[in-house]
């Protein structure tokens, strides 16, 4: 049974459903979304759309979560199934795994809690309640690793899923733009709350832009959680901005530069090499909260990973349409600076492993329920 409560968790989920159908001839339930669904996933609850963004923001979703976790445990209790892999979604799946190890039910938790950041205390009780432990990001392996002998490192499954398909001059065509001019992308995030509160500053930021630059394009990859009329909606008359639902991968990596907003897309920007501003906002209870408990000195998930400032962060009331103009506009007239971030995104690119690594995954789950 897999239960990936996340859309990309959803997405995750799928991928490795198909590589465990690949190597041996199982049946897989699961708690998720579209994506596992197409892949064959037998999904008895679906449970997509829980994530959260600051603690207060994760307030809304406790009663759907009480809801999940019970429809969950009756499930788990009259299946029994094999194996039980956890993704993600912490607030829930920590739950989950209680429920699986007192049933003997061996347990996986692939993308456990996050603990690089903050509440390092839950490794250990991670740790307690399941048989298998897989980060996907170096720095929780090395703490995780610390509290578990059963605790595995194969890699980011980004490694595996990011990739392009289209040349770059077909690529410009096919999207409309100039590929002799700069291109700069927006990408504003994957949840309706983001995208709210950051695309307006960035549409801001792009008319300041244009005015040093004259012939700059602008694109926004959109996320396949978020409508395009979503977003259409907040650009109303402003610049001139491509909207693309799909092909992301082949819109980062035609971009000069990106305005991103933090999460995922930022390592998928770093493996494909491409320049980044890295913003983010929160509610500002949750953002000191945050900054009472945090360990770490950036949010990038490329300066975290390498330890270091790699790429400009604009947090808080530094994500302004001024501050993203400015360092853009600066990276933009400073070659040197581009040529070395994009050399860190190199090493950021091999810490996150090495290309097998959702078919390591699989194999190691097979293995437990063995």
């Amino acid at each position: 049974m897999i239960i990936a409560p996340d859309p990309s968790g959803d997405l995750y989920g799928a991928n490795l459903a198909r590589e465990i159908k690949r190597i041996s001839d199982v049946e897989i339930i699961g708690a998720g979304g579209e994506f596992m669904k197409k892949e064959g996933v037998d999904i008895r609850l679906e449970v997509t759309g829980l994530s959260g963004i600051g603690v207060f923001e994760v307030f809304s979703k406790v009663l759907p979560v009480i809801r999940i976790y019970r429809g969950l445990k009756r499930l788990l209790e009259e299946v029994k199934p094999g194996c039980l892999v956890l993704i993600d979604s912490p607030e829930l799946n920590i739950r989950i795994a209680k429920v699986g190890k007192r049933l003997g039910i061996p347990v996986v938790y692939w993308i456990p809690p996050q603990v690089f950041a903050w509440r390092r205390g839950r490794t250990k009780k991670v740790a307690r309640i399941v048989d298998a432990v897989i980060p996907i990001i170096p720095n929780d392996f090395e703490i995780y690793r610390e509290v578990s002998s059963n605790c595995f490192f194969f890699g980011h499954p980004l490694v595996d899923l990011v990739s392009t398909n289209l040349e770059r001059e077909e690529a410009c065509k096919r999207f409309g733009v100039d590929g002799n001019k700069k291109v700069i992308g927006l990408l504003p995030g994957s949840r309706v709350e983001e995208i709210e509160s950051l695309l307006p500053s960035m549409l801001l930021a792009a008319e300041k832009i244009r005015s040093s630059f004259k012939d700059t394009q602008f694109i926004i990859p959109l996320a396949k959680t978020i409508s395009a009329s979503k977003v259409i909606n907040l650009i109303k008359d402003r610049i001139p901005v491509s909207i693309i639902s799909d092909n992301t991968y082949d819109v980062i990596k035609i971009c000069s530069i990106l305005i991103v907003t933090s999460g995922t897309a930022t390592l998928e920007a770093a493996i494909l090499g491409v320049p980044m501003v890295i913003v983010y906002k929160l509610h500002p209870l949750s953002f000191l909260l945050a900054r009472l408990l945090v360990k770490v000195q950036w949010i990038g998930l490329p300066n975290i990973i390498l330890k270091r400032e790699v790429v400009p962060e604009l947090i808080q009331k530094d994500a302004n349409k001024d501050n993203m103009a400015e360092t853009i506009i600066g990276l933009l007239n400073n070659q040197k600076r581009l040529e070395r971030i994009k050399k860190d995104l190199g090493i950021v690119r091999n810490r996150l492993g090495k290309n097998g690594v959702i078919k390591k995954t699989a194999e190691k789950i097979l293995q437990m329920t063995e």
